[in-house]
């Protein structure tokens, strides 16, 4: 379980299910909310895979994580670790 308070950023596992890509394939990238989308990706996926990664990223000031998607898939995510803030 996650604290309410005093946790800087999680470990997340994150899978990208049944992916949908065009030609140049799918990523999801995990960022704080509110924060920039960032320029890289946290998994690549192709048409109907099924990808997962371990992700560690910081949260938004309000706790949070968003996640991004190019391309069309479902999405997993499981935290399986925080860090003090």
């Amino acid at each position: 379980m996650v604290p309410f308070e005093g946790v800087g950023g999680v470990a997340l596992n994150v899978t990208a299910v049944d992916g949908e890509v065009n030609q140049y394939g799918g990523f999801v990238s995990v960022f704080p909310c509110g924060g920039a989308l960032p320029k890289t990706s946290s998994l690549n996926f192709g048409f109907g895979d099924t990808v997962a990664n371990s992700v560690i990223t910081p949260l938004s000031g309000d706790g949070k994580v968003c996640l991004y998607v190019y391309g069309t898939a479902h999405l997993l995510a499981d935290v399986s670790g925080y860090l003090p803030s």
